[in-house]
């Protein structure tokens, strides 16, 4: 490949149509049952060959040191199977961090997939998803990118027929959420049963009233406790005309669902003067 070659790719959001827990591990790891789905909204991760290693990052910005970014870890994840390898990644986010979205899950397996390629390494989809889920939990999702009913710790994954193109507007106007305090204070309260079956059947026919009494979210009323304008924020975006609203994955973004662009538009204009500051963008489930 030519040293002034280089490859790009998408690394798409995701939201948590619902979110169940369901156990614990010996070790203490949370054990889930969550139907998940990627959104139009994306980074764009490019790789170039070079000597060494190398991330820069534009847009959104980001905390923490840049040795603990995912791309980076997953980078070296690789060189277990290229020693020495190298390349110039260019990472443009957008999608906003502390958000649920799991932004930086998806740029990992995006990594995982563009380096595997860029690199020449043809390692299979197994190889790729022991790595991936070591990474993260949601990380194995991500690297597959279909709909799925997501459960154990992440690594049990079930293609589902969830339907594309459903019109979003996705509202963040909190800080970003630690998970792990998330998870923590979870454990304080019982955690509600959901349908999760029922909820995907109702999905499937794009009954969206029907599914939102089937859903819910385990770690939403730990999300409340420690951040309670999450609550104002939910009933917003319900009264802004959403037929489904949830917060997906440990918070902070509360997103709704509607019947068609034009009132999602209308949605995200009416959120907008209600809340100036907040990251608020319009956007589409991908089947």
């Amino acid at each position: 490949m030519p040293l002034n070659s280089y490859l790009g790719i998408c690394a798409h959001a995701k939201i948590n149509w619902c979110l169940a827990v369901t156990g614990r591990t010996a070790n203490g790891y949370h054990l889930l049952d969550m139907l998940m789905q990627r959104v139009s909204i994306c980074d764009t991760l490019y790789a170039a060959p070079a000597k060494g290693l190398c991330l820069r990052v534009l847009g959104q910005p980001i905390g923490g040191a840049q040795e603990n970014n995912l791309v980076l870890r997953a980078a070296l994840a690789l060189h277990e199977y290229a020693p020495g390898a190298g390349a110039r990644l260019t990472l443009t986010k957008r999608i906003p961090q502390g958000a649920g979205l799991g932004g930086g899950s998806s740029d990992a397996a995006a990594a995982l997939k563009l380096l595997n390629r860029l690199w020449r390494l043809n390692l299979s989809r197994e190889t790729l998803r022991s790595i991936a889920l070591r990474l993260g939990a949601d990380v194995p999702f991500f690297l597959d990118g279909f709909p799925a009913r997501v459960q154990g710790i992440g690594e049990q994954l079930t293609p589902v027929p969830l339907p594309g193109d459903v019109p979003l507007v996705l509202v963040k106007d909190t800080p970003g959420l630690n998970t792990g305090l998330v998870y923590r204070r979870s454990d304080e309260t019982p955690y509600p049963p959901i349908d999760v079956p029922g909820l995907l059947e109702s999905l499937r026919g794009r009954q969206i009233r029907e599914a939102a009494c089937k859903a819910d979210n385990a770690l939403y009323p730990a999300a409340v406790s420690l951040s309670p304008r999450l609550d104002t924020i939910k009933r917003a975006v319900e009264a802004s005309g959403a037929l489904y609203t949830q917060m997906t994955g440990s918070g902070a973004v509360i997103y709704g669902v509607y019947s068609s662009d034009a009132q999602a538009g209308q949605a995200a204009r009416k959120l907008r003067s209600m809340l100036p500051d907040a990251y608020i963008s319009c956007a589409r489930t991908i089947s």
